[in-house]
């Protein structure tokens, strides 16, 4: 009895061990029913401070926590767990399923800041062996420098400045002793150069009368007059005398180049302004009038700077600011910035205010994976701008790295695939 028993059982199970389970078709249906839950949460559209889940939105777990179990009703927070202390962190309440890591400080660094689980950890040079200064990215931090023989320290090496250094026996800078030598040097330059245009002045001046001398051989002199003329008559003839002069005088300025004018052979190639000067000089002192025409050299450097501003601000007037018609609008629209050249990624995102330790632990979780990395830091951006993140932020930073064709790119995507919609604002 006891053997036909144990048959029948190995006939039941038999099938069973000779055919095995399908892994790989079983697999295929989780992954199914996993895309189906994501493509689900993209449709359902959530406001700030909150999630999608299966249909529905679910409150965000608070700064220093992250969700552990999603919830199971709509506008509940479902359950938090806490970041840990010194590992990993969340600086907003967000609906991430992780903590991030925390920054780990270089081997030329040291901890400012400790990691607590709603801040990141904030590091900086060595104090005392390495510093780099404020306005330097901080990549890598320098070694401090040493001072060489004959020559003492004067303020050490911190953090953000290198060592400085002095002569042991010359004061420091800013003392009583460099104030003196300015004075004297100022008491000293300054006579020189009064002098110099005194001279200048004279010789112009010496000039400008022996040219008026040849001017006036042809005019009439005051023994032509006869001496039965009345103080009218005089004053008049003399009037008219000068009236020719000057005439005169205007169109020997008018023969003269442009290159040439308001620059005579005697100036010893001190340029225009010293002739100006001289020339001011001279018309308080001469009799006869002059009124010299300052030379056409051309618009100066700083209207073509201001010429090449405006055309760039023309060009970027074209471009129109974006008002989202969807929220989370931005969340569904990162993966356009991908079109930022790989070269440019790392300066956009210093650009947009995402701090050095961010970018090094996108950098460090993902080596090697340039796309991986992008997509970290937008991410942080995105999460520490909160409800302040905005398109138009990163249209605006890759305008001023004149991105321009990226920008009308990007700007075509999101409004083709309603998104967003032009404003009537200038982006710039």
């Amino acid at each position: 009895m006891n053997i036909v028993l144990g048959l029948t059982l190995l006939v039941l199970i038999a099938p069973s061990l000779c055919f095995p389970v399908d892994s790989d078709k079983t697999d295929r249906l989780d992954t199914d029913v996993s895309l189906r839950e994501n493509r689900t949460a993209r449709e359902i559209t959530c406001r700030g401070e909150q999630y999608p889940h299966s249909g529905f939105c679910c409150l965000n777990c608070p700064a220093g926590t992250y969700v552990k179990k999603k919830c199971t009703t709509a506008g509940s927070s479902g359950q938090c767990a806490a970041c840990t202390p010194g590992t990993d962190y969340t600086e907003h309440s967000s609906g991430l399923e992780r903590c991030l890591q925390c920054t780990r400080c270089r081997s030329d660094q040291e901890e400012a800041v400790p990691c607590t689980p709603s801040q990141n950890r904030v590091c900086q040079c060595k104090s005392g062996t390495h510093y780099c200064l404020p306005e330097e990215p901080c990549e890598v931090c320098k070694r401090c420098s040493k001072c060489p023989e004959g020559k003492e320290v004067r303020t050490n090496c911190n953090a953000t400045a290198n060592t400085v250094c002095g002569t042991k026996d010359s004061p420091p800078a800013g003392t009583e002793s460099d104030s003196s030598s300015s004075i004297i040097a100022l008491a000293v330059v300054l006579p020189l150069t009064v002098v110099v245009l005194a001279v200048i002045g004279f010789i112009l001046r010496r000039k400008r009368s022996n040219e008026n001398r040849g001017l006036s051989v042809n005019t009439e002199t005051p023994s032509d007059i006869p001496s039965t003329s009345s103080p009218i008559e005089m004053q008049n003839h003399h009037n008219n005398n000068e009236s020719q002069m000057q005439e005169s005088t205007h169109l020997m300025q008018a023969e003269r180049s442009p290159e040439t004018a308001g620059q005579d052979s005697d100036d010893c190639g001190l340029g225009g302004s010293l002739s100006n000067t001289a020339t001011s000089s001279q018309n308080s002192l001469s009799s006869v009038p002059y009124h010299s025409t300052p030379p056409q050299r051309g618009s100066p450097p700083s209207d073509r700077a201001s010429l090449a501003s405006a055309a760039t601000l023309e060009d970027s007037s074209e471009l129109y600011s974006l008002t989202p018609l969807q929220d989370n609008a931005l969340m569904d629209c990162l993966d356009e910035f991908y079109k930022v050249p790989i070269k440019s990624r790392i300066r956009f995102m210093r650009k947009v205010g995402l701090h050095n330790n961010k970018i090094d632990r996108a950098q460090a979780n993902h080596p090697g994976n340039v796309e991986e990395q992008f997509h970290e830091m937008l991410l942080t951006w995105h999460e520490e701008r909160g409800q302040a993140a905005d398109i138009n932020i990163l249209l605006r930073a890759l305008l001023n790295l004149d991105h321009r064709l990226t920008v009308e790119t990007i700007i075509e995507e999101v409004v083709k695939n309603q998104f967003y919609t032009k404003s009537d604002v200038h982006l710039l």
